[in-house]
């Protein structure tokens, strides 16, 4: 937290150019990914143990359940001694089994997010955005988890250089219904905007944080910066 109220005011404290704040902002969710990552993994693991007690009843649910436990415990051992990208390899093979032996398994499809959220904090984008958008699908009508899989797309293409498609997939959260996490890919949005100069088209999607989103943790940075 005080790392945060830290990178808030070196912001505010910054000149007022457009592209030094719009840097700044980009800077700040940059090294913010991997927090996030980590916390959509462990909100995607909490679910698949869910699952599997509501399908207590289905003996390969409860044994992918269980084995997904397995490699998030063991995948978190690793990181202890290792470095994400070592980790990610070392635990590829218990994914495997569960993407191979318990096929159409809830604890698979969570299985997928949790492997490609993996990848992402390995460095891998590529193989990320394979495992997001195989289980994008999975959660198409649950609003929480196709933001949050939709999310990790955008980032992983941010990780390979591809704004326009990053930017494409965060739009997509912003057009949908649901108000979840609208704020993040707005402020996101933002960001990728300045990052390839359209600064009008930015500072617009900024805007949008301040009017409908008071409530959001982006609301007071952008304001400040807005005001005037």
């Amino acid at each position: 937290m005080a790392t945060k109220r830290k990178i808030r005011k070196q912001l505010l404290n910054e000149p007022d150019e457009f592209i030094t704040f719009s840097t700044k902002l980009f800077e700040f969710v940059m090294a913010h990914k991997i927090q996030i990552s980590s916390a959509i993994g462990v909100v995607f693991v909490l679910t698949a143990l869910i699952s599997g007690y509501f399908y207590s009843l289905n003996k390969a649910e409860n044994r992918a359940s269980a084995l997904l436990e397995k490699c998030m415990a063991g995948y978190e051992t690793i990181l202890q001694d290792k470095k994400p990208d070592k980790a990610c390899s070392d635990i590829e093979k218990d994914f495997q089994i569960i993407f191979e032996k318990y096929s159409n398994t809830a604890a698979e499809k969570f299985a997928r997010v949790d492997y490609a959220n993996i990848c992402y904090n390995a460095g891998d984008y590529g193989k990320a955005i394979t495992m997001y958008k195989k289980a994008v699908k999975y959660f198409d009508t649950q609003p929480l988890f196709k933001n949050l899989i939709l999310s990790g797309l955008a980032y992983s293409y941010e990780g390979m250089k591809d704004f326009e498609t990053a930017a494409e997939y965060f739009e997509k959260i912003v057009k949908a219904d649901d108000a979840l996490m609208k704020d993040e890919a707005l402020f996101n949005l933002g960001c990728l905007y300045a990052s390839t100069g359209d600064s009008s088209r930015s500072m617009d999607v900024f805007r949008k944080i301040v009017s409908e989103h008071a409530d959001s943790l982006y609301f007071e940075i952008v304001k400040e910066k807005n005001k005037g």
